[in-house]
């Protein structure tokens, strides 16, 4: 009876701490593109999930735990831990492991039970072959977001106009301030343009779960998906944050009311529009608990190999997605936040990153996203200049100043080198340095980039 009365106390004492997981560990470079024994560390608070596919309460991160650390502070620790965070007498912030606390074990087994939901009411796509011609035209819209990433793919024909969207950050969570409206004057001059009177997206596409990639997509479902929209996701990875377990929960609603579909995103469901550079491996934060047996079915279907069925990335960032839009002869590419170890299992890119015309630079133009020193020809690479020398518009998604080394000034003076004839298009402001614009649009006709403020 001792003994429970003293668990009792020591599960309400520790229920008493605030909790967090962790967002971010970022390895901070300085401006000439010099790798720093600094890190940024950014801590979510962990909060009751919020499974109410009505609310928007969860849309806007308040971040107080945001520091710059050395390679100490993280050493024993990885993104998607929980923590409990304190300060010594020094000032120093120091973390503890939080794994056993109630609150950590409930959200992991919340984002393991939604998963698996969502991998188990998967489908296949729908087989789209739009092309590029006088009749059938491409557009794309990137969205000043902050520090997020947002953007529209719309394509018009003579059977309607389709909207795509690949990825949706509507609250930057380091300046605190609300992107919204910048998506609702998107879509408004979308409707506009091409005459929508109910403007519905078809499919949304997600690289990977990290905040500023995902938080706006509960907004976007909620008031624009089409009937039986598509969902492009990872199903596969393990991220316990409360924000990402809410948008799970939503996914997970719209699809048990049929509302919603849900794909994987891996080759496997290649479609002659949309292709994955990724390999035909699972991306995992965690070997599988159950080893290769626990893969089998997806092996003996065919769609993993049974040699190297699954990649282990406990870096967020190089678990993203690698997207690859193609309409006719023109085709777009955007990696996420893929760093040099995600970079080391992407094969599928040859040549020259697929040929792609449009380049979305990894990462909010951190050097982090700029480094890459494999390349599956066996070409001699430290970055992903030497993989894009055929892109027309290359593109940076994020905020100057977000966090030291974003927008990192060597990434941009390499790029200055290599393709001194390109300029680097930015959602933060535009070529004049004019900014908080609220998106540009690319004409994939001509080529053409023109901002709207």
């Amino acid at each position: 009876m001792k003994n429970s009365r003293k668990k009792r106390r020591i599960v309400k004492k520790a229920s008493e701490k605030e909790l967090f997981i962790i967002h971010n560990i970022t390895q901070l470079f300085s401006e000439e593109g010099i790798s720093l024994d600094n890190f940024k560390l950014t801590l979510f608070p962990v909060r009751e999930h919020n499974l109410n596919i009505d609310s928007d309460e969860d849309t806007q991160i308040d971040v107080q735990n945001d520091f710059t650390v050395n390679r100490d502070v993280i050493k024993d620790y990885t993104e998607g831990q929980f923590v409990y965070m304190r300060r010594n007498k020094k000032g120093e912030i120091k973390l503890s492991k939080g794994i056993k606390d109630t609150r950590a074990r409930q959200h992991i087994m919340t984002n393991n039970r939604l998963r698996a939901q969502i991998a188990l009411g998967s489908t296949a796509p729908e087989p789209t072959d739009f092309k590029l011609s006088e009749n059938e035209q491409v557009f794309s819209y990137h969205v000043n977001v902050g520090h997020g990433n947002c953007s529209f793919i719309v394509i018009d024909s003579l059977h309607g106009t389709k909207i795509w969207c690949v990825d949706s950050s509507e609250w930057d969570y380091l300046s605190k301030k609300s992107y919204r409206s910048n998506i609702e004057d998107c879509l408004t001059y979308i409707s506009e343009k091409f005459n929508i009177k109910d403007i519905k997206i078809e499919k949304f596409f997600l690289t990977h779960p990290h905040y500023d990639h995902f938080s706006g997509f509960i907004f976007l479902i909620k008031k624009y998906a089409s009937t039986y929209a598509e969902f492009w996701i990872n199903p596969y990875y393990s991220f316990s944050s409360t924000s990402y377990n809410n948008l799970l929960h939503v996914l997970n609603s719209c699809l048990r009311s049929r509302t919603l579909k849900i794909i994987e995103s891996y080759p496997w469901n290649n479609t002659p529009n949309i292709s994955i550079l990724n390999e035909n491996q699972l991306i995992l934060r965690s070997k599988p608990t159950g080893g290769l047996t626990s893969l089998r079915k997806l092996i003996a279907s065919g769609k993993l190999a049974s040699s190297n069925p699954y990649t282990v990335q406990k870096n967020v960032n190089d678990s993203s997605i690698i997207y690859h839009f193609k309409f006719g002869d023109k085709s777009i590419l955007f990696p996420g936040d893929i760093e040099d170890l995600g970079w080391e299992n992407i094969k599928n890119c040859m040549p020259y990153l697929s040929r792609a015309n449009y380049y979305c630079l990894s990462h909010h133009g951190s050097m982090n996203g700029h480094i890459r020193s494999s390349c599956p020809a066996k070409k001699p690479i430290n970055d992903v200049r030497l993989c894009s020398p055929l892109v027309d518009v290359l593109f940076i998604q994020g905020r100057d100043g977000a966090y030291p080394g974003i927008i990192n000034k060597k990434l941009l003076s390499d790029f200055k080198i290599t393709h001194p004839l390109k300029h680097i298009y930015r959602t933060d402001q535009d070529p004049s340095k004019r900014s908080d614009p609220l998106f540009f649009e690319i004409t994939w006709l001509n080529d053409t980039v023109v901002y709207k403020f």
